[in-house]
């Protein structure tokens, strides 16, 4: 499998902390790699919501998730912070 690049945006508070960082990764996968517990099939050609959430673990580590939607166009509707709710590593 080639490596695959699923780009996201950052807010303006974090492109702030993020100029003082050197040319490195910002977050990587765990020293262990990441083994998914489910399938994960994104389709060419579909459209999806890419959202990443910083937490912290049970052990009180920082991490950061991110979700992966079905895109839904905006509407004007107020939107949920439920969806990590229940996050647990």
């Amino acid at each position: 499998m080639s490596k695959q690049y699923l780009n996201l945006f950052p807010s303006d508070e974090l492109k702030e902390a993020m100029s003082s960082f050197p040319k490195k990764p910002l977050i990587k996968s765990h020293s262990k790699g990441f083994t998914p517990m489910d399938d994960i099939i994104l389709k060419a050609g579909k459209t999806y919501e890419l959202v990443g959430w910083s937490g912290t673990t049970k052990a009180g580590n920082a991490s950061v998730s991110i979700t992966i939607d079905d895109w839904q166009p905006y509407t004007g509707a107020g939107s949920s912070s439920t969806a990590m709710d229940d996050f647990e590593e």
